[in-house]
């Protein structure tokens, strides 16, 4: 008596299985075998109610599979792109990938933090009416993009206060901007459209929006090359 699952497929040795004695008194199964297993679920489990707790379950296995991983070698990158003649050619691939990606969160997270103190030495109120016609505009360019969008003129205070950061940040930022004296061309701003949207900057229903997007970001790399950054190795 208790809950009955059919048709489940069991990998031995998944990290996420709920218990280890559990995926241990499998071993050895074969088809058509049945046994009766007495377990306790991880203690770490995220279901409180079943973690930590001992079951009994009688398994009957209907079918065993072996998992076999193909041979890393030349053949295995030549099949997973044209790019690839050799296996040290997907390696240098990946590697420059996971490089890449991590510049690009570090460059990420330095942003957010120049705007944050950006924005904390440089505070200012803004009037409720531009915070909501702000929060109106992105309603309105989800609903262009998503039909079935549900357009709510209520806002969450969570998104007011998004709304405003966003706001702020681009208001300083385009301040630093026009103080230097930096204009961005319709060359960047072309070269910025086709990176992001994959389209021609003529085509984007909201171009304006994009290219705010872009002084925005001329604005943070002024800030950046200004700074005094510290790299520190963690």
């Amino acid at each position: 008596i208790g809950d009955k699952y059919e048709k489940r497929h069991i990998l031995i040795g998944d990290e996420n299985a709920l218990s280890p004695e559990f995926e241990e008194a499998l071993v050895g199964m074969s088809a058509g075998e049945e046994r009766k297993v007495r377990f306790a679920y991880r203690e770490d489990l995220p279901n409180e109610q079943l973690a930590g707790q001992t079951a009994h379950f009688a398994v009957a296995a209907h079918e065993v599979r072996e998992r076999t991983l193909p041979e890393l070698d030349d053949e295995f990158a030549k099949d997973l792109g044209e790019q690839f003649q050799t296996l040290d050619d997907l390696r240098q691939h990946l590697s420059e990938q996971i490089q890449q990606r991590w510049e690009y969160m570090a460059q990420q997270r330095l942003r957010s933090e120049l705007i944050n103190q950006l924005i904390l030495k440089n505070d200012f109120e803004l009037p409720d009416s531009m915070v909501d016609n702000y929060l109106d505009s992105l309603e309105r360019e989800q609903a262009d993009h998503d039909h079935d969008h549900d357009h709510d003129h209520s806002h969450s205070d969570e998104e007011r206060a998004q709304a405003t950061r966003q706001l702020k940040s681009y208001l300083l930022l385009e301040s630093v901007r026009q103080q230097a004296g930096v204009e961005v061309t319709d060359e960047e701003f072309a070269q910025f459209a086709a990176a992001r949207a994959g389209i021609q900057p003529t085509d984007l229903q909201n171009a304006e929006g994009l290219r705010r997007e872009v002084e925005a970001l001329e604005g943070i790399d002024l800030l950046i090359a200004k700074a005094d950054i510290k790299e520190e190795k963690v």
